[in-house]
């Protein structure tokens, strides 16, 4: 009968989706979130949650992060690192997914150092070969505008926002326009005394955004 066969259809359809899965990418995905701690699972005390709090990023948005006492313990499910030149530290880790049939995979993550010890701020690390860093590029929406942010962090202020951290910003927003047509890029300050970050405002006002 008609039911059965469009059963039948979706089974198929369901198995066809599957089948197409990176299911090696989506193993070390597994391996790495597995390996950090939920932010929301850490108490009001801890070091990881207190730097959020002083940042003062919102509840949801802090929910959606992790921490991890070692960043080793994290990249060491990454064969394509030399283990023994990841930094031991500690940290509140970001992470960048895409959808793969449907299917969340981090691609990459970047951890935020909290850790006194070491003067580094940020390091990014990818899990596949050359993912384009934009955060929560898989939750933007059609029907409104798309705010594109240099930093994770300052994205998380605003609503249907992104951040294209790192180079090859063009490459970028080339990306984001894919989804949606209406980008805004929001610079940071520091255009005003840094000529480098001027000048690729202006290229970028010039390009149209």
């Amino acid at each position: 009968n008609k039911s059965e066969k469009r059963q039948k259809k979706n089974t198929d359809e369901d198995f066809k989706s599957f089948s197409k899965i990176n299911y090696e990418a989506l193993s070390i995905s597994n391996k790495v979130l597995g390996s950090l701690t939920k932010v929301s699972s850490l108490s009001a005390e801890s070091e990881g949650y207190k730097y959020l709090l002083e940042r003062s990023i919102p509840l949801d948005r802090m929910n959606q992060l992790f921490y991890t006492n070692n960043l080793r313990d994290v990249v060491k499910h990454i064969s394509s690192y030399d283990i023994s030149r990841v930094p031991e530290i500690r940290g509140i880790v970001i992470p960048y997914y895409s959808y793969d049939n449907n299917v969340p995979i981090l691609k990459c993550f970047q951890i935020r150092n909290i850790d006194s010890s070491s003067s580094m701020r940020y390091l990014t690390y990818d899990l596949c070969n050359k993912p384009i860093h934009i955060y929560n590029l898989e939750n933007i929406k059609k029907d409104r505008p798309v705010y594109v942010f240099e930093g994770a962090f300052d994205s998380m202020f605003c609503f249907n926002a992104c951040a294209a951290s790192g180079s090859s910003i063009f490459q970028k927003l080339a990306e984001i326009k894919k989804i949606n047509e209406r980008v805004v890029v929001v610079f940071d300050n520091d255009y005003k005394t840094n000529k480098d970050i001027k000048k690729l405002l202006i290229e970028v006002i010039n390009n149209g955004y």
